[in-house]
């Protein structure tokens, strides 16, 4: 089996995003039929995800490459290896988000409110037939060259050990009681993979 095959992320529609979105908001009203957004391994690479409410989603290995989620409430949202290249997160809600191992390379997360957030390092593999264990959106390519965007961004308490920040914006970024701890090389780093 391939690696493709073996760690390949579930193509939805937007319609399909929509009735997701739909139940979990009744699921946080506790109302009958609601039910929690599960989005993990889901492909929602440009999708429009603009002011919804996902707090408490499960968004593992999720890939919002490109999507539009300004303004998203995603708080407390489980985005643990998560694709978020290029996506659109500016004035976003993320506190206590689990973004573990995600990347955020030319994400734009201004003003977003990342107040607890967890940044450290990490890595989501799969296993190929052959028992080998490979990541699970492979490396990033180093041709996608910038860090994120993180200008007037509330990191307040935000845990960034091991995390890849070259060529990151941090201007006017509020990092009040931030936990860092830099690798042996003496580099803070905000993206895995190359840079």
């Amino acid at each position: 089996m391939k690696h493709e095959e073996t760690v390949r992320l579930t193509d939805i529609t937007q319609d399909e995003l929509e009735t997701i979105v739909r139940k979990h908001t009744m699921f946080r009203s506790a109302r009958v039929g609601g039910a929690r957004a599960i989005l993990a391994r889901r492909n929602l690479s440009g999708f429009n995800l603009q002011n919804y409410d996902l707090s408490y989603a499960d968004m593992t290995g999720v890939s919002l490459n490109g999507a539009d989620a300004s303004g998203a409430h995603l708080d407390y949202c489980n985005f643990f290896g998560a694709d978020l290249r290029f996506c659109n997160l500016q004035g976003a809600h993320l506190v206590r988000a689990d973004l573990r191992g995600a990347c955020l390379r030319g994400a734009n997360l201004i003003a977003a409110d990342m107040a607890g957030a967890d940044l450290r390092e990490g890595m989501l593999a799969g296993t190929e037939s052959d028992g080998n264990i490979v990541p699970l959106h492979g490396d990033w390519p180093a041709s996608e060259a910038g860090g994120a965007d993180f200008s007037g961004a509330n990191l307040t308490d935000a845990h960034l050990s091991g995390a890849v920040a070259v060529g990151t914006n941090f201007s006017d970024t509020t990092m009040c009681g931030c936990k860092i701890v830099s690798r042996p090389s003496g580099r803070v780093e905000l993206c895995r993979g190359q840079s």
